[in-house]
């Protein structure tokens, strides 16, 4: 059976004159779409009207999108000057949002076997493959950025989907199980994302990279190691003194961002183990917190 993505006449693909910057988060999603919640605070709120009460029962599908090899998605599309993107299964596509007619179609890692395309989420990881990380991209600075499930966040050209730039942000040699989970966000040239899953005995981590190189400006562990603040809060010696470096606090979601304030927000996961509590007593920073962050200096200003 092979999974589509059907699109109406949805409010962000209707063609009209924008009143939102391009890449710019700053206000509330319109016929731009630029991230999965549609502007830096996630908000997901479309300031369009087009679609109402006294109309949504007559809608219906204007165009669809096979997958190749069957492929499913969970992702939010997203939309820049009548462009629709979305990533499924091993590849990324961009499409016409008015007409579905393909603009262009990529794989950022070619050496996936197609048997990953309709893989369940174990299996990915265990391949350590270059897959687009199921809930999206982002658009900003003329590109498409996309974390993968190998732990690597990469740049595609959003007019032709040239590859850009790929930068891997996990554990040096990578490992596998570590992957870029939540969807980037772009601001004022700079790459947003982190590095998440914790529960193959990781720390998670947040990083912000340069958008147009893929350099990375600033990034920060989420499980603090000995000496750094928050450390204190692990166990520092005995049977269980080095807990910490499979502590968890996975960056899982997609940042809210607020450039008037300089402050860039994630939300981490929990602690690691995940069962037995008695390895790791303690507050465990900073497992199950929300973390604010300086976009420049990535100096973290407070956590709750």
């Amino acid at each position: 059976m092979t999974a589509i993505v059907a699109v109406g006449v949805l409010p962000w693909v209707v063609a009209r004159p924008s009143t939102q910057t391009a890449g710019d988060g700053s206000r509330f999603g319109h016929t731009n779409w630029p991230f999965i919640g549609g502007d830096w605070t996630n908000s997901r709120h479309s300031t369009l009207d087009q679609i109402n009460r006294s109309n949504v029962a007559t809608l219906g599908a204007a165009w669809s999108l096979p997958f190749d090899g069957g492929a499913s998605t969970r992702a939010t599309p997203v939309v820049k000057d009548g462009v629709l993107f979305i990533g499924s299964g091993t590849r990324l596509y961009a499409r016409d949002a008015a007409t579905g007619e393909e603009i262009w179609t990529v794989q950022p890692d070619q050496d996936a076997s197609p048997d990953l395309e309709r893989a369940g989420i174990g299996d990915i990881l265990n391949a350590g493959r270059g897959i687009p990380s199921p809930p999206g991209v982002a658009l900003g600075g003329g590109k498409v950025f996309v974390g993968l499930m190998d732990g690597r966040v990469a740049a595609f050209s959003q007019d032709t989907g040239e590859f850009v730039w790929a930068t891997q942000i996990g554990y040096d040699p990578p490992r596998k199980g570590q992957a870029v989970s939540g969807a980037p966000i772009y601001v004022d040239g700079k790459v947003f994302t982190g590095l998440a899953n914790g529960d193959w005995a990781f720390r998670g981590k947040v990083v912000a990279l340069d958008a147009n190189t893929g350099d990375v400006l600033w990034d920060f562990w989420t499980i603090p190691g000995p000496g750094e603040p928050g450390s204190e809060t692990w166990p520092q010696e005995g049977q269980y003194g080095d807990v910490w470096k499979q502590g968890g606090a996975g960056v899982w979601h997609v940042a809210n961002a607020d450039p008037e304030l300089g402050l860039v927000y994630y939300v981490t996961g929990n602690a690691v183990p995940m069962f037995g509590g008695e390895a790791r007593n303690g507050d465990n920073l900073y497992t199950a917190s929300v973390l604010a962050f300086d976009m420049e200096s990535g100096d973290l200003r407070w956590h709750y």
